[in-house]
């Protein structure tokens, strides 16, 4: 099986993904665009996709509604539409063994360009999705063995981070704090409380929800109220731990 490899840059060096915003709003884009994916990552000036392999007029359908979508939202930033340049062909990646190299390049990015000496730390990269670390990722594990290696969350992220351009020998997983740790830590209005034991959440007083824990985990209080709302497993809660137990990961998506 083959793959697609897509790149889209901009112009003279502009650097529209250092605006939040408008990175959000052309990941969610590509998600639509590209339901199934194997790596995707924003740079502050370009942006890298892995896709499976389409036909030929699949292919420049897809590259047409590609420029269509980011010419449509750089606009309704207000930003010059000729920043971008042509989108070209994507690249073909003949196989499953190059397809994990390029996956290894893709998300290492930001390591190679001195942005981050952390995969770990790069909030728009499907790195974060293959560990399980963002809720509803768009990559996983499952779909990559498939092609490959049984990759584990662990042995994958020592296979990406296993370079130069990271750290040689590869950067730990990430560390979750247990909740048996932070349980005798918190009151019953914490977040952790709230979202272990569900049956406690009308009870929470949510203005008075510890304010370090939400600073730290980069969220406001209406968006806790909703996340508690539609709350649904301990996916949510496992993600939290490892968002709080380890300062290189960012905000989950």
């Amino acid at each position: 099986m083959k793959f697609l490899h897509w790149v889209g840059k901009t112009h003279n060096g502009y650097q529209p993904f250092n605006h939040e915003h408008f990175s959000k709003r052309i990941w969610t884009d590509l998600r639509d665009l590209f339901p199934q994916t194997y790596a995707c990552i924003l740079m502050p000036n370009h942006f890298h996709i892995i896709s499976p392999e389409l036909g030929v007029k699949e292919t420049k359908d897809k590259l047409h509604s590609l420029s269509s979508q980011i010419g449509q939202n750089t606009r309704f930033y207000d930003m010059e539409p000729k920043i971008w340049l042509p989108l070209p062909l994507p690249n073909i990646i003949p196989d499953s063994k190059h397809l994990e190299r390029q996956i290894r390049y893709v998300h290492l990015n930001p390591c190679r360009s001195d942005l981050t000496s952390e995969p770990l730390s790069w909030k728009w990269s499907t790195h974060l999705d293959y560990l399980g670390l963002v809720k509803n990722p768009w990559c996983n594990l499952k779909e990559l063995r498939s092609k490959g290696r049984n990759f584990s969350a662990e042995f994958f992220h020592l296979f990406v981070s296993n370079d130069p351009t990271a750290q040689i020998g590869g950067t730990s997983f990430p560390k979750s704090v247990k909740r048996a740790q932070w349980m005798t830590k918190v009151s019953c209005e914490t977040l952790h409380e709230a979202l272990d034991l569900k049956a406690r959440i009308m009870k929470c007083d949510l203005n008075r929800t510890n304010q370090s824990i939400l600073s730290r985990l980069e969220i406001s209080r209406s968006s806790l109220k909703r996340f508690i709302k539609h709350q649904e497993s301990s996916q949510d809660i496992s993600t939290l731990e490892y968002h709080l137990g380890d300062e290189r990961l960012r905000k989950g998506r």
